[in-house]
């Protein structure tokens, strides 16, 4: 099988080539500034330390549960569960909250409402995700929009792996010859394709450690290695990230509604997400007990 089309593949020299050996910063030690300057030089970072082993460990659990429970939930590998308090607990951090603070250089945030990612790899791997990038060119050029994924176990070549490219947020402004005003998902179309895979890097994260990158990076991701000698695991990650908090009251009543409800609903500007043609139920077991920080991350007390 040819590794360029096919990330994730059995040739276990090539995942080793195209491991990422990124720096781990602490997310109770670093200094904001190293935290945003390295953000800014390569498109993403990797920070540890940003959450218990207890609100993970209760992360797991409901995961599990849910998914026996509700196996319909599990969309191409994303999990439709958008509020219970045990996100909560990961989303209110005081660790994760500074971490996003630095990012953003600001106080004022709203945690994005999105999902969980579980995918079993005997039976959720998609195969070949094309490079691309989740941010318009057209109508947001600059800085605007970040990702994250928190693991909540270890994600390695048994569960398969993000991929990123770094620094090539540099380069996001081509995209903008392959898209319209209108597309939020693009898909990476240069000449280079075959270089741009080989310049893909797979981004092992311990458990507990946090990736986040610029919207503008170019991604893709690594399935579960097949020719590994180790058991394949459960890929399991909470799906964090922060903007700023708008100051728009019909943004905010929106964000109180998608708590109130339970659901996933989408909305770029008031940060709620939803996998598109999804319409599950609430998922939700546990109302989110939320500190004052959390209230106003949540949008329920605003700044």
């Amino acid at each position: 099988m040819n590794p360029l089309a096919h990330p994730g593949c059995s040739d276990n020299t090539f995942m080793d080539i195209r491991y990422t050996h990124h720096r781990v910063h602490d997310g109770k030690l670093a200094d904001p500034k190293d935290l945003k300057k390295a953000f800014v030089e390569q498109g993403y970072i990797v920070v540890g330390n940003v959450s218990t082993a207890t609100d993970r460990d209760n992360a797991v659990s409901l995961l599990q549960r849910q998914v026996k429970q509700y196996p319909e939930a599990s969309i191409n590998g994303f999990f439709e569960l958008y509020h219970d308090d045990v996100l909560a607990q990961l989303r209110q951090n005081p660790t994760m909250v500074k971490l996003f603070e630095a990012l953003w250089d600001t106080r004022k945030l709203w945690v994005v409402f999105d999902r969980c990612i579980y995918m079993r790899p005997e039976t959720d791997q998609n195969g070949k995700l094309p490079l691309h990038v989740d941010q318009n060119p057209h109508t947001q050029p600059g800085f605007s929009s970040v990702q994250g994924l928190l693991a909540l176990r270890d994600c390695d070549k048994t569960t398969g792996m993000l991929g990123i490219i770094p620094g090539s947020h540099h380069d996001f402004a081509q995209y903008k010859s392959w898209s319209d005003d209108q597309q939020g998902w693009i898909e990476y179309q240069g000449d280079d394709v075959p270089t741009r895979w080989q310049a893909l890097r797979a981004v092992h994260l311990k458990e507990g450690e946090i990736v986040v990158w610029d919207s503008r990076l170019t991604h893709s991701r690594f399935n579960a290695d097949p020719g590994c000698t180790e058991k394949w695991n459960e890929r399991m990650l909470a799906m964090i990230s922060f903007l700023p908090a708008s100051a728009n009251e019909t943004l905010r009543a929106r964000r109180v509604h998608a708590i109130e409800s339970g659901t996933g609903q989408y909305d770029h500007q008031a940060g709620l997400r939803k996998t598109a043609g999804s319409h599950m139920p609430s998922l939700r077991v546990t109302p989110e007990n939320l500190t004052k920080t959390g209230k106003q991350i949540y949008g329920i007390e605003p700044w």
